[in-house]
């Protein structure tokens, strides 16, 4: 289940979730190791949102249920792609 989200994002229908993989926070490692939404992620396009979004998804039982395995297929995805060094630079 996991490597479904990076499969399809190479699809028309989800190639709009690519920049949710990852997050280029601009810090400055090893003396500033932070993550500032503002600053990191103002367009709301990157992993750490998305693991709210799709947390939200989820959660909500008036959500369709297609749509809620999905989110917890991105969040499995995404949870793994925040451990990977280079998806959190």
């Amino acid at each position: 289940m996991a490597p479904w989200a990076d499969t399809i994002k190479r699809t028309a229908e989800y190639g709009w979730t690519s920049p949710l993989h990852y997050i280029d926070a601009e810090d400055g490692p090893p003396h500033d190791c932070s993550v500032n939404l503002k600053r990191d992620c103002p367009d709301g396009k990157c992993v750490v949102v998305a693991i709210s979004n799709f947390s939200s998804i989820l959660a909500d039982e008036s959500n369709d249920l297609h749509d809620r395995v999905d989110a917890l297929k991105f969040i499995t995805h995404f949870i793994g792609d925040v451990h990977q060094p280079l998806h959190g630079k």
